[in-house]
């Protein structure tokens, strides 16, 4: 099935610019904690009582049990974008940490749709795979082509996440792509990530896959057009090779198989959103 097309083009080169700065995620010490966008996590429990005396003996029915406790923090983990429209779950060990502006035309347009410009990456503890999260994104221009797509290798369909009326079903998918050639550097087999509207990816061609590459969101009052929003995860031939200790197309392809995609799936198909 072909996928829908996404007509603001000259935003779609944000998501790109995600992609390839993830492996440069900050130090974790960078996240940011509380109400207004952040990491949370359950209540991890009070500290340990003083030791008290034996209590005397009582004729009286016993109280009920205590519940068990939360799950701790290096169990599960949150994040919520700014303002509370996004919210992913993180598994243990997974840091979260601020991006960059990429060639941003002008500041001005930042915020155009009237969403707030957010930019984070999620990344595991051994620094090998993660995720990225552009939010409100404006008008950027990165001037370099798409990779040549050269198979779908995993989708999921999340119709609990809310559609555009004009771009469709929001699907999960992971493309194994080849990386346009650079002076001096061959291209590489990579494997991206993203949640995007359009349909079901599984036989897309490339033009369709790379048309259909973002999740907006309705347009806010006073504001001509919709936001666009870019989740993206990127995973170079390198770091591939590092985690199956295979080569090439091959290791890429094996990642599949792998906790680290596992985690990488789980963290972007846990995203809720809540359309105010």
């Amino acid at each position: 099935m072909a996928l829908a097309k996404w007509r603001w083009s000259a935003a779609l080169g944000i998501g790109l610019a995600a992609a390839l700065t993830l492996t440069a995620c900050t130090d974790p010490g960078n996240e940011s904690v509380g109400t207004e966008g952040g990491v949370t996590s359950p209540d991890t429990g009070t500290p340990d009582a003083v030791a008290q005396p034996p209590a005397e003996p009582t004729t009286e029915s016993p109280g009920p049990t205590a519940p068990p406790k939360e799950p701790t923090t290096e169990e599960v983990r949150q994040y919520s974008t700014k303002d509370g429209m996004f919210t992913w779950t993180l598994p243990a060990g997974w840091t979260v940490a601020p991006g960059e502006f990429w060639e941003v035309e002008s500041p001005d347009e930042t915020d155009y749709p009237g969403q707030p410009y957010e930019y984070v990456g999620f990344q595991n503890a051994a620094q090998t795979i993660g995720f990225d999260v552009e939010t409100g994104n404006a008008s950027i221009k990165h001037g370099r082509p798409w990779p040549e797509l050269i198979e779908v290798l995993d989708a999921k369909h999340m119709p609990e996440v809310p559609q555009s009326e004009l771009y469709g079903e929001v699907w999960y998918r992971a493309a194994l792509v080849h990386s346009y050639d650079t002076p001096g550097s061959p291209g590489e087999y990579e494997l991206w990530v993203s949640v995007a509207e359009g349909g079901d990816p599984r036989g897309a061609t490339g033009d369709d896959l790379w048309d259909s590459w973002v999740f907006t969101t309705p347009r806010v009052e006073g504001y001509e057009q919709e936001a666009g929003n870019s989740f993206l995860g990127y995973t170079g031939q390198a770091e591939a090779e590092q985690i199956t200790g295979r080569e090439g197309e091959e290791a890429v392809r094996a990642l599949l198989e792998t906790e680290e995609y596992a985690e990488l799936r789980d963290v972007a198909t846990s995203m809720v959103v809540e359309i105010p």
